[in-house]
């Protein structure tokens, strides 16, 4: 169900009258209203107390979730939802427990990237190291123990830079990006099936690797871009670029 932004908020707000039933607006406005699933009396008082956006969970409720498929890494149900107004949606849904992302910088500046064969994608990709959250598992912990077995290192400094969903139409892994400094270095410890190589590249040769197109890999664009925009800085208070 689409949920209005803050500015669509304040205009839905404006077409409300001071009685709280839909019939005493006008066609238009319940229209309006209710493509943007707000069709109820109930969903109106939420506008009216600003909750809309506050608690927009409250509106659909899982009625129904039965498993479909089960692996070692995810699992697949079918699930059902409705809203207090009998809006009714269905979808089917990979569960997957999130995945860490580890974003090492060096002394210099440099940014440490993973090579390695993706079967779906069919090709290597360059991108940030990362792995899936064990179960038992806190986000942090993983990270720390995907940082060593993909790269060899550890670190003495971790901060966290962003959380995201990686496609949240019917994928439920969400990734979290933490960029890691103060590095020692130490042995890999890759998983069987995988065979990683690891460089180090300047801040600037990943943006234009990402610019021409190759780097592919969502979590490496979000990490990096990320940390561009938003992230740490390096000792000296400069980022190298």
């Amino acid at each position: 169900m689409r949920q209005p932004s803050p500015a669509l908020f304040g205009k839905i707000q404006s077409l409300l009258p001071d009685s709280e039933s839909l019939p005493a607006l006008p066609p238009r406005s319940r229209l309006k209203l209710r493509c943007c699933g707000l069709g109820s009396v109930g969903m109106l008082r939420n506008v009216r107390s600003n909750s809309f956006l506050t608690a927009p969970k409250l509106f659909m409720k899982l009625i129904s979730s039965e498993k479909r498929f089960e692996s070692s890494i995810f699992s697949v149900t079918e699930d059902v939802a409705t809203d207090p107004d009998g809006f009714e949606i269905k979808r089917v849904i990979i569960r997957h427990g999130g995945s860490a992302v580890i974003m090492p910088i060096d002394e210099k500046g440099r940014i440490l990237l993973v090579r390695q064969y993706r079967l779906p994608a069919r090709q290597f990709m360059w991108e940030l190291s990362a792995g899936r959250v064990d179960e038992g598992e806190k986000v942090l912990q993983a990270a720390k123990r995907e940082l060593r077995e993909e790269t060899g290192f550890s670190a003495k400094k971790w901060t966290k830079l962003s959380s995201f969903y990686v496609s949240p139409g019917f994928l439920e892994e969400k990734m979290t990006v933490y960029v890691v400094e103060d590095l020692t270095a130490g042995e890999i410890h890759p998983m069987e099936d995988e065979r990683i190589t690891v460089k180090w590249f300047k801040p600037r040769e990943i943006d234009k690797m990402i610019r021409d197109g190759k780097i592919l890999d969502a979590k490496t664009m979000v990490g990096f871009l990320a940390w561009k925009r938003y992230g740490v800085k390096a000792k000296d208070g400069k980022r190298s670029k």
